[in-house]
């Protein structure tokens, strides 16, 4: 009797890329690196699989300069996903550059309005502002209170 295999080989591009972002996402980057190259072989020119080739680029290879290279070509391809501007975004966080990386993102927002991770990374990205009273911690409830009703003003005085 043989033994079955626990995950079936990908065959195609779209099994490739799912593979792909599973181990991604699980933070098996040099693993994932070679998924994604192979699922390029497979289909060469794919933006899905030159814009994840950019960022695992960076984070296993350290090249940051061929990893932004790559993220743009995926980006001038399809403008419109939001993952692609997310994964260019993370190239620049990671080389701590966190001005570019939030423009990125801006971007970002701009082609795919809602994007989840777009949001959730650009709120992570931008600064908060000082507390209010310093000699007071953060989360007292004065500093909280008077943050919330600034924050209100800035936000009438803007509109």
């Amino acid at each position: 009797m043989t033994e079955q295999k626990a995950h079936a080989e990908p065959k195609t591009p779209a099994e490739f890329y799912k593979l792909g972002q599973t181990l991604y996402r699980g933070g098996y980057h040099g693993q994932a690196l070679a998924v994604f190259e192979k699922g390029l072989d497979l289909a060469p020119g794919d933006p899905r699989f030159i814009s994840y080739i950019g960022v695992l680029t960076a984070l296993v290879r350290r090249d940051v300069k061929k990893a932004i290279e790559l993220c743009r070509k995926a980006i001038d391809e399809q403008p419109y996903v939001g993952q692609w501007y997310v994964n260019l975004a993370t190239v620049y966080e990671k080389s701590r550059q966190k001005e570019e990386a939030a423009l990125v993102l801006r971007r970002g927002l701009v082609a795919e309005n809602g994007h989840r991770e777009l949001l959730s990374m650009l709120k992570k990205l931008q600064p908060r502002r000082k507390p209010f009273i310093g000699s007071l911690d953060r989360d007292h409830p004065i500093n909280k209170l008077l943050g919330m009703v600034s924050h209100r003003l800035i936000k009438k005085k803007a509109s």
